[in-house]
């Protein structure tokens, strides 16, 4: 939780940096990694979640094929400009 924290205040500082100095995109990469981690393991833990919940009958989630996870998955990252093609290739 203190990396979500940590993450949230650093947006925040950056949001105003942005229009009062001279930061550029590139400049975010190494803080954008720690993001796509922070993603990586809420996305597990709601998909537990979820397959507990389908297990234990209860709650608002229906089972679903994996595909269609996966496919949504991948239209996000598409949408996001990623290559869904290369996720999950590096571990």
């Amino acid at each position: 939780m203190n990396e979500v924290v940590d993450l949230y205040e650093y947006r925040n500082a950056i949001v105003h940096r942005f229009f009062l100095t001279s930061i550029q995109y590139a400049d975010l990469a190494p803080h954008l990694v720690r993001y796509e981690r922070v993603y990586d393991q809420c996305f597990a833990i709601v998909a537990e979640l979820e397959d507990q919940q389908v297990c234990e009958g209860k709650g608002m989630t229906v089972a679903g094929p994996q595909s269609d996870r996966q496919a949504v998955l991948v239209e996000v990252l598409a949408n996001l400009g990623f290559n869904p093609g290369s996720y999950g290739s590096e571990g």
